[in-house]
């Protein structure tokens, strides 16, 4: 199956917002690559989860553009969840890493040769973190998900403008 790398997040807007990405080329050496990620069953096998859906969700954990010997990896959004079952539900930090070691295993060269790409090596040091607005309750929230962050990306670059933390306190 291949389908799109897409997130969905709840808004507080009446609109929607949609962006995409299309490559038509005819070099051989360049494609999309849909990712899946070995610790996680993939969504679009996952049962109905609701009750108001027949089907289940349709995206991929990520989409890779192959161009020759170099990889982008655009990663949708993903959370503390293994195989189909969500995880740590009481304890914010542990749902931050969880997260992260799912990212490290997605994008691992381990999981790129498994889906036919010998030659990425990628790993958590090559990220750049991109995002419109993350709005935590507390500045508590802010460190419990930072904190994890920075141990496991070594000082994480953030790309676009619109990156910010914004707290209610």
């Amino acid at each position: 199956m291949a389908y799109p790398s897409s997130t969905g997040i709840g808004m507080a807007d009446a609109g929607l917002v949609a962006s995409c990405l299309s490559l038509e080329t005819w070099r051989k050496d360049v494609f999309l690559l849909p990712l899946e990620n070995p610790l996680q069953t993939p969504a679009y096998a996952y049962k109905s989860l609701c009750s108001n859906s027949m089907e289940s969700p349709k995206f991929s954990r990520a989409m890779a553009l192959v161009l020759g010997g170099y990889v982008t990896t655009w990663i949708s959004g993903t959370a503390s969840i293994v195989n189909s079952g969500s995880r740590y539900l009481q304890d914010v930090e542990k749902q931050t890493e969880q997260p992260i070691d799912n990212i490290e295993k997605l994008i691992s060269p381990e999981n790129f040769a498994a889906h036919g790409v010998q030659s990425a090596r990628t790993s958590l040091h090559d990220l750049v973190l991109s995002g419109r607005n993350i709005t935590p309750g507390s500045r508590q929230f802010v460190s419990a998900v930072l904190g994890p962050c920075l141990r496991f990306i070594p000082w994480p670059r953030f790309a676009g403008r619109n990156c910010w933390w914004k707290s209610k306190e």
